[in-house]
């Protein structure tokens, strides 16, 4: 026991029978996880002892549901949609707070030449108009992803699915961005809440809100000193089905699937890949297709478009979605063109006898597969190729 060698080190010392006693006593504790035992006492204590930023209940709208009563009759009942904001000018002011975090955004460092290690090192940051005037400001990146909260193979999966959005700060070093401390919720909401009232109309309005204040410059009381905080949105990112979905685009599988261009899909198919009309700000606005979208957003119009909605981001005075250049590696490349250009090239290969087959599939069966690969072990190559 603790309490045994504290006492024994304080018996040997000048310590009294008294003071020994005083010391063990406080070092008895029934339970230190009392009145901790709910959410609500929980939150209470981080209320109290920690700068807990409480998220906000914002009300969408209302909707009709039809359950069943005692006489076996089903009835409607009138139910509220709500999804939960976490004030992002809050959480900064709690992640400034520290004095060695702020040190850290204000004395960002480039890097050496020749590297690109973050946001900072590259052509966007250095063009960028906000960050031009100043060169310490805020750089958020944002991330949207739907998620499972029950078992992704059960049959209540897309009703409890929820949207959820995460920011981050740019201007600190990876170590601290790579980990959980380092990305923060703040809108998390009903996946099929986003689907009905859509992004922009009510669910990323106090978001846009909140970033507009911090474009102007916000100030910040930091323990015994103020300090003026700006900053804005530098980048967005996501798989592309949901960063569509964010921007206001149609699906990857419409006919003007790209965010960047207006290439169509049958160019794509025909092995046109040259597209000489790119998506831009000028472009964006003057789009007469897009200015008849606003009036009549007929499903014609919109495949005439490739958008289906105006995105909200665009409110930003320093961010608009023609100027993201961000794409999802990990599916596009990783789960989607390398794999297949992989099997092409093995194609060729065993195809022109500069492999065999046989010790292709040799060095498949015997590879030594780690841990985690071993449930992705590719299969062997069953017939020649033709």
């Amino acid at each position: 026991m603790i309490s045994d060698e504290v006492k024994s080190v304080l018996s040997e010392g000048n310590a009294d029978e008294q003071m020994v006693s005083n010391v063990i006593k406080k070092l008895h504790v029934k339970n230190p996880f009392d009145k901790l035992e709910t959410i609500d006492q929980s939150v209470r204590a981080l209320k109290k002892h920690f700068q807990y930023v409480e998220p906000v209940k914002i009300k969408l709208g209302d909707r009709a549901e039809y359950f069943r009563n005692k006489d076996g009759e089903y009835v409607p009942k009138l139910f509220k949609d709500n999804y939960q904001y976490i004030p992002i000018l809050e959480v900064i002011k709690v992640i400034l707070f520290n004095a060695a975090i702020r040190d850290l955004v204000t004395s960002e460092q480039d890097a050496a030449e020749g590297f690109l290690e973050k946001y900072r090192n590259g052509e966007h940051f250095e063009c960028h108009r906000f960050f031009i005037r100043n060169i310490f400001g805020l750089q958020l990146q944002i991330y949207y992803d739907d998620l499972e909260v029950v078992n992704a193979l059960g049959s209540r999966t897309i009703v409890h699915k929820l949207g959820a959005f995460y920011f981050r700060i740019l201007n600190l070093p990876p170590y601290i961005n790579s980990s959980l401390g380092g990305i923060h919720l703040f809108p998390l909401c009903n996946a099929n809440d986003l689907k009905k009232y859509s992004f922009g109309s009510r669910v990323l309005r106090p978001f846009i809100d909140d970033l507009k204040k911090l474009e102007n410059g916000v100030p910040m009381q930091f323990q015994d000193e103020e300090d003026f905080v700006a900053g804005t949105l530098a980048s967005v990112c996501g798989d592309g089905l949901a960063v569509h979905e964010l921007f206001g685009l149609l699906g990857p599988q419409c006919k003007y699937f790209c965010r960047e261009c207006f290439i169509t899909r049958e160019d794509l198919l025909a092995g046109r890949l040259e597209c000489e009309v790119f998506r831009n700000r000028q472009e964006y606005a003057d789009c007469e297709l897009l200015q008849q979208l606003k009036v009549n957003p007929c499903a014609a119009m919109k495949t005439a478009t490739g958008l289906q909605d105006e995105c909200v981001l665009n409110e930003s005075s320093y961010f608009h979605i023609t100027e993201n250049h961000i794409f999802d590696a990990t599916h596009d490349l990783l789960e989607g063109i390398s794999p297949y250009e992989v099997k092409l090239v093995l194609n060729r290969y065993v195809a022109d006898g500069l492999i065999d087959l046989d010790f292709l599939n040799g060095r498949i069966h015997s590879f030594a597969y780690g841990v985690t690969e071993i449930k992705n072990k590719p299969s062997a190559i069953i017939t020649a190729a033709s």
